[in-house]
């Protein structure tokens, strides 16, 4: 059976509490040793404290093992010589502790189990000038039960805390996971008909906040590019079935009645004008659908763009002169940069077209092109036309957006022009405005990094 990995909340709860039960083993066990060694100290200062009582006796009475009498027979002592007993208490006999003397004595002290089944230390000293072997005894039952008692509740301590700390941090998880909780409740409450709500954000400045902001920010994106679509698909319905539309419209008159085979040839012709336009339309409606869906098929190529802005220019000289307009241009030469050429290209090309189709006969079109001392690239085309108000000139570059009379349908175009331009040059890293020009008409200014390979 595959178990999937735990939530988030059990995780940090485990975390947490593995974490503090290391600490808290850390500490426990290092008071636990420290206490160890505190008793420890303790009962062999006590220990010897009585071996140099014994000691100082024998040594003051010179040797008179008598006087030790007088300390009592309830500790157990010995005195020996040549492992011959000179003297021992009653205590002493009592536990049996002689049996001991059989072991190697060369350590100063070491524990015993005497004869009523408790544990005892000796301890044992060489008095060289009377040659008497010394050995004082104590019980350890103290200090092992202080031990005991001390493992008993460090170890008591550590489970209760154990417990404490799983509770706590499962309790404390859900606590800060709830934020996280209340983003995913109601991020599954947004559809594409909800799209203006947004996530509560409590705490801006914490990460959960900075996450609920982020998700705000996408929300606004997403909710902008739907109603983005929206607003495409509606426009693009609508330009769709103006042509359609009108040919049906056409069909239907000729079909009516008996007709002569120069209406028909009419109604063909204005049929098939109005196929052309669909044509226009589903070209430029798919070049927008290419430039959204990324350059993978494109590589940047590393061109003169002065070169190439005199040919877009050429072939534009056409159009231009059957409205009888002038096209001049100051370009400066050999400026290479790396472009995505053919989006670049068709960019320039209808802003040119633009500029032609709006600019009244016998007008004049201005194409500047230069580098400055940053190595940014200016492309300036200006037109005498009617110009576009400064309310509008962004508004231009969104899809099937027209300004009303001057640049209506009636001048053939579908408000797609523009916005193939912007993304055209937006995806070579440039940035294109509409400013004021220096007469009545309209200057479209191209800003350029330069970049080479």
């Amino acid at each position: 059976m595959i178990v999937g990995p735990l939530p988030t909340k059990y995780r940090l709860a485990l975390w947490n509490a593995v974490t503090i039960l290391i600490i808290q083993l850390l500490v426990s066990g290092s008071v636990y040793l420290f206490m160890k060694q505190q008793l420890e100290l303790s009962f062999h200062h006590e220990l010897q404290q009585k071996y140099d009582t014994v000691l100082d006796v024998i040594i003051n009475s010179e040797g008179d093992i008598f006087d030790v009498y007088h300390l009592g027979q309830l500790e157990p002592i010995l005195i020996s010589r040549n492992r011959v007993v000179l003297y021992a208490t009653e205590k002493w006999n009592q536990l049996g502790l002689s049996r001991s003397l059989s072991d190697d004595f060369s350590s100063s002290s070491h524990d015993y189990i005497a004869s009523d089944d408790r544990n005892y230390r000796l301890m044992q000293g060489w008095i060289p000038i009377y040659s008497y072997h010394l050995f004082v005894a104590m019980d350890t039952e103290d200090i092992d039960e202080n031990l005991h008692l001390l493992a008993t509740i460090t170890v008591s301590v550590v489970a209760g805390s154990v417990l404490v700390v799983i509770f706590a941090s499962f309790f404390l998880a859900r606590r800060a996971m709830a934020p996280v909780r209340a983003i995913t409740n109601k991020a599954t409450t947004i559809s594409a008909l909800s799209l203006s709500e947004r996530i509560p954000v409590v705490v801006p400045s914490d990460e959960i906040g900075q996450m609920a902001t982020v998700f705000n920010e996408m929300l606004v994106r997403i909710e902008d590019s739907f109603h983005k679509l929206q607003q495409f698909t509606s426009d693009a319905s609508h330009e769709l079935r103006t042509p359609l539309t009108s040919m049906r419209s056409v069909g239907e008159v000729v079909l009516q009645g008996e007709a002569t085979a120069e209406e028909y040839q009419n109604a063909i012709s204005s049929m098939l004008e109005e196929v052309e336009r669909l044509t226009d339309l589903t070209q430029q409606l798919l070049t927008l659908a290419r430039g959204e869906s990324g350059l993978a098929n494109l590589q940047k190529e590393k061109i003169d763009l002065s070169s190439l802005l005199i040919t877009v220019i050429d072939d534009m000289q056409i159009l231009a002169e059957e409205k009888s307009q002038i096209i001049t241009s100051s370009i400066q030469p050999e400026i290479e940069t790396d472009l995505f050429v053919e989006p670049f290209r068709h960019a320039v090309t209808n802003i040119l077209h633009n500029a032609i189709r709006y600019t009244p006969e016998q007008g004049e079109i201005r194409v500047t092109l230069q580098q400055n001392d940053s190595s940014e690239i200016i492309l300036e085309i200006e037109d005498n036309g009617p110009g576009i108000p400064e309310s509008e000139r962004d508004k231009v570059f969104e899809r099937f957006y027209r300004i009303d009379d001057a640049r209506g349908r009636d001048t053939g175009g579908y408000g797609l022009g523009l916005a193939i331009a912007k993304q055209g040059i937006e995806v070579n890293g440039g940035n294109i405005e509409f400013v004021k020009g220096t007469t009545q008409g309209t200057m479209c200014k191209i800003l350029l990094s330069q970049s080479t390979s």
